[in-house]
């Protein structure tokens, strides 16, 4: 017997501002059409906040470095629980910013937005990274209807 979960909601990143884009292992490709289409012609600063257990485990890793390095208003950051470094992100300017050990944290990517109260935050991965995250934004007063969820599990 199989388990089949059909698609379902919109989970659709809006031109309309500045967007963080908080992805967990596999939750990346929830984000990768939008990141392939992206052009300097999104005036809109996007940040991709990425983390995964092992570096090797960073899917689509190439081409989002590759993206990076292509697009002023993109931004990549990696997160590892074992094997990365203390490089804070890669920010500003760097094209392929080096591995962070530990979860995915919402702090490491906040210093780099200019202004985070105006910025829609979407979110994709476990269902625990999703809480955490998710709590951390309202406890930073970003609106409920700014932060968008992709729960898959």
């Amino acid at each position: 017997m199989a388990w089949v979960k059909m698609p379902y909601g919109d989970f659709i990143i809006q031109d309309a501002g500045d967007v963080v884009l908080l992805a967990g292992g596999t939750g990346i490709t929830a984000f990768i059409a939008f990141m392939e289409n992206l052009t300097d012609a999104f005036r809109n600063r996007v940040v991709l906040a990425y983390g995964a257990r092992k570096p090797e485990l960073l899917l689509f890793r190439e081409s989002i470095d590759a993206k990076a390095g292509a697009n002023n208003g993109f931004r990549a950051c990696y997160f590892v629980e074992s094997g990365g470094s203390g490089n804070p992100c890669g920010f500003p300017g760097s094209q392929s910013p080096e591995l962070l050990t530990g979860c995915l944290s919402l702090d490491s990517v906040w210093q780099q937005l200019e202004n985070p109260k105006e910025t829609t935050y979407y979110i994709a991965g476990p269902p625990a990274m999703i809480q955490t995250l998710t709590g951390n934004l309202l406890k930073k007063e970003i609106a409920a209807e700014r932060i968008k969820v992709d729960a898959w599990e």
